[in-house]
């Protein structure tokens, strides 16, 4: 008797209808409960917009929950993620067409300043048009931040991440036998400091 204590998982990736189905079907004649499932990637992960799909448990404390034609425009759940850069979301608020052709997104300009250049321009300053600077607010510089906060880029057992994850940085303090140096004859490898 084999019993299997654990989750269901995967077992087959990037396989015709057919083939799925044929292993179905194997499995279950062998008395195993197994069942197909298409996942399909959409082209939002295939643009780069995020790492897995989105699921439920992504909008679990969002109140009102705006979901499909509820809500006009890309969906900010993963907006961080893919573009991580502020000043591209203070240039995004200030002008959507600017960074954005065809956005239906409208401006929001009240949260930045149109200011007269007088002594040089302002270093926060996004842009200058002619003798004035446009200069965001701290409301806008805490919409930006925000903005870039999002990440549903967490794995979830619903939506595993189909991006791999980038490779750990190396090890700094390694011991001399994990840096690839092998203990020579009779000499042991411990904890202790060396000598």
């Amino acid at each position: 008797m084999i019993l299997l204590i654990d989750h269901s998982k995967p077992i087959l990736k990037d396989a015709t209808p057919e083939g799925a189905d044929d292993l179905v079907k194997a499995l279950t004649a062998a008395g195993a409960k197994a069942y197909r499932e298409n996942v399909a990637l959409g082209p939002d992960i295939a643009r780069g917009w995020g790492k897995r799909q989105s699921v439920a448990d992504d909008f679990l404390y969002d109140y009102p929950v705006m979901l499909g034609s509820q809500r006009i425009g890309p969906d900010l759940a993963g907006v961080g993620a893919r573009l991580p850069d502020e000043n591209w979301h203070l240039r995004h608020l200030y002008a959507p067409k600017s960074v954005v052709p065809g956005s239906t997104m409208p401006p929001y300009r009240f949260l930045f300043e149109r200011r007269k250049i007088e002594h040089g321009a302002s270093p926060d300053a996004m842009a200058v048009e002619g003798d004035y600077e446009i200069v965001p607010a701290t409301e806008a510089r805490e919409l930006a931040a925000y903005l870039t906060s999002l990440r549903a880029d967490a794995p979830l057992f619903v939506a595993p991440l189909t991006v791999p994850p980038p490779p750990p940085s190396p090890a700094t303090n390694t011991s001399q036998s994990s840096a690839g140096v092998t203990p020579g004859p009779g000499e042991a490898t411990t904890n202790a400091a060396p000598k």
